[in-house]
């Protein structure tokens, strides 16, 4: 017969009772030809001797023994399982150290049948804490149980403010501000964490392209929040135009203005009429002469980047010509007439005229 050391005590009783007494280890004689037997007290081991004596009344003793032996209890104890987790952190993996014998039981624990088990935090969801056990019976019977206790813990709700959707190249550093300031810090392209829940974010240094710009804060727990926002950095685009002169006189013809960008871009200036379509006039007429005009041609992106393409254009004034000497109307043979025009440097046209 045998024990595990964890087994609850056994009444012995003698054949003679009232009469004879137990002796042994473990032994507790209860002085009435019964005794009982601690397997705790006899502690593991054995086989040891439990011996049952009685003396007659001629005072013949006679004796019984018995041998038993106590098994320890097997060494069980299980590795994996941390004292917290947060929520939606990574299924985790548990073994137990008489694998692949034992089996797992938990909340959200899956015993896979091989000592082996898993623990799903996500599933388990905030709370605890929750006991995890891994129990072993060996071949002796004898069996042990290892309990672990774990908690989940929410994971903090961050966010943070300054960041916008697209940027120019070249546009100035944004402040940002996290939601658990002073706490937390940011990363990303063109980032400058400040170290007090703040952060400088710098679309020169970040370069052309999109970028994730992240805040991160951490609570008591050690859970982390994490709040992700994208943002685009774009290339300033290149406006120029095509139609206009140098300089006109103040009688010239309207002209066609292009934009690069057409049918997009606007055309602004004197005696200029944009279009609406990345073309415009430009009328030389409805300006004043003897100076000169800017004329602009502005193009904005749909992410709001704009540049602008500025001409210079000059405005000669037109002389005032007239010219005395000519009649109505003349006599075939008729001397010939001299016509006199207000300016010297100005030439005559027109059939039977000689400069």
């Amino acid at each position: 017969v045998a024990y595990c050391v964890d087994a609850g005590m056994a009444t012995l009783t003698g054949i003679e009772t009232p009469n004879g007494s137990f002796t042994g280890s473990g032994i507790t004689d209860n002085g009435d030809g019964t005794a009982v037997f601690d397997p705790a007290s006899a502690g593991a081991g054995g086989p040891y001797d439990i011996i049952y004596e009685y003396t007659n009344a001629s005072g013949c003793v006679s004796q019984m023994t018995h041998q038993t032996t106590v098994n320890d209890l097997p060494d069980v104890s299980f590795s994996g399982l941390d004292a917290s987790y947060c929520l939606g952190d990574d299924v985790v993996v548990l073994t137990g150290n008489q694998a692949p014998q034992g089996s797992f039981a938990g909340p959200n624990v899956t015993d896979n049948g091989d000592g082996t088990a898993t623990f799903d935090p996500t599933a388990a969801g905030v709370g605890g804490p929750y006991m995890i056990t891994y129990s072993f019976t060996d071949a002796n019977g004898c069996a042990n149980v290892d309990s672990q206790q774990t908690s989940v813990y929410d994971v903090p709700v961050v966010s943070f403010t300054g960041l916008d959707a697209n940027y120019c190249e070249g546009d100035p550093q944004v402040n940002l501000t996290g939601s658990e300031i002073p706490q937390g810090s940011f990363s990303g392209p063109g980032v400058i964490d400040q170290g007090n829940g703040t952060a400088v974010f710098y679309p020169v240094l970040a370069g052309l392209g999109t970028f994730d710009i992240t805040y991160s804060f951490q609570n008591a727990n050690g859970c982390v929040g994490q709040d992700v926002q994208t943002t685009t950095i774009n290339a300033i685009p290149n406006a120029s135009f095509t139609g206009l002169d140098a300089a006109y006189c103040n009688n010239a013809a309207a002209v066609t203005l292009t934009g690069n960008h057409l049918p997009d871009g606007v055309f602004s200036g004197e005696g200029i009429t944009d279009n609406g379509d990345g073309t415009a006039l430009f009328d030389p007429s409805v300006v004043a002469a003897g100076t000169s005009y800017n004329i602009t041609y502005t193009y904005t992106t749909p992410e709001g980047c704009s540049d602008e393409d500025v001409q210079s254009v000059e405005i000669y004034p037109v002389d005032d010509l007239s010219f005395t000497g000519l009649d109505a109307s003349y006599c075939f043979g008729a001397d010939a007439a001299d016509l006199i025009g207000n300016l010297a440097t100005a030439t005559f046209e027109g059939p039977g005229i000689t400069n």
